[in-house]
């Protein structure tokens, strides 16, 4: 019975799913779709409880054993308290350190611009701004108060930190990907001749190479401009669309399988 409840349950919601695209009834397409999403949510909410508790687990039991690396450990655990504190906590606070102005303006009835007031924002280390202030200068330059745009820290932390992060991290794998390209395109046959060819035009189309050598034109852009994107429009597109049909039929079949109870991955591989 342990077994069969979460097939039951696997079957009956992925039935309810295949019924939008095949039943075009209000009660499917709205009420039973949004109470699937809704169940979905719960699910998810369990799932990062279960995530938080292995993520705890796993690198507590690293620092407590002093590990290999057990310091990378440390900075984890630090970054996932400091980003969910200021998730939940919203703080908007920070030193200023900078002063910003600009005019905002509009036209008035003869369609000329006029400027209609003078807006004055102090931003703070963590990129908000607090202290707004706009001077309208067509009525007595009265100070006026202005809607500030808070930032929240979370924000800042996924604008300045993360991302940094994330593009750092990719521009390291660029030489990584470099390597292995270098090692798989190795001409030992006319195969790998092709694929060298192809990709030695589309890099030096990628960049603007004519700026420098006199390597002509065709159509109005240069040539290996050209070449690169009838190579990227006819052979890769056509390449890419059926590697994507073939995922597709992979992906339909293992559906059916796990609908069907063939395959039974979130059983633990039990039976």
């Amino acid at each position: 019975m342990r077994a069969k409840l979460p097939m039951l349950i696997c079957m009956v919601t992925g039935a309810l799913l295949l019924l939008q695209f095949f039943v075009p009834h209000p009660f499917v397409q709205d009420t039973l779709l949004e109470w699937v999403s809704n169940s979905a949510m719960i699910v998810g909410v369990f799932a990062l409880a279960i995530g938080l508790a292995s993520l705890l687990h796993m690198h507590g039991n690293k620092i407590k054993r002093r590990l290999p690396g057990w310091g990378f450990s440390v900075i984890t655990l630090v970054t996932a308290a400091f980003v969910a504190t200021i998730g939940l906590l919203k703080p908007a606070w920070g030193p200023t350190v900078s002063h910003a102005q600009y005019v905002q303006c509009e036209p008035d009835l003869h369609g000329s611009m006029r400027t209609t007031r003078i807006v004055r924002v102090e931003h703070t280390l963590f990129g908000f701004d607090p202290q707004s202030r706009a001077t309208n200068v067509l009525v007595g330059a009265v100070v006026t108060p202005l809607r500030a745009n808070s930032t929240p820290l979370y924000s800042w932390y996924f604008t300045y930190v993360h991302s940094a992060l994330v593009s750092t991290t990719f521009c390291l794998l660029a030489f990584y990907m470099l390597t292995a390209a270098y090692r798989a395109m190795r001409i030992k046959s006319w195969e790998a001749a092709l694929l060298m060819v192809a990709a030695v035009i589309v890099i030096i189309g990628q960049v603007p190479a004519d700026q420098f050598i006199p390597l002509g034109h065709i159509n109005g852009v240069s040539t290996f401009e050209w070449l690169k994107q009838l190579i990227m429009d006819y052979p890769n597109s056509a390449a890419k669309r059926s590697i994507i049909i073939g995922v597709a039929l992979g992906g339909l079949a293992t559906g059916i399988k796990i609908l069907t109870g063939i395959e039974r991955p979130y059983l633990g591989g039990g039976d």
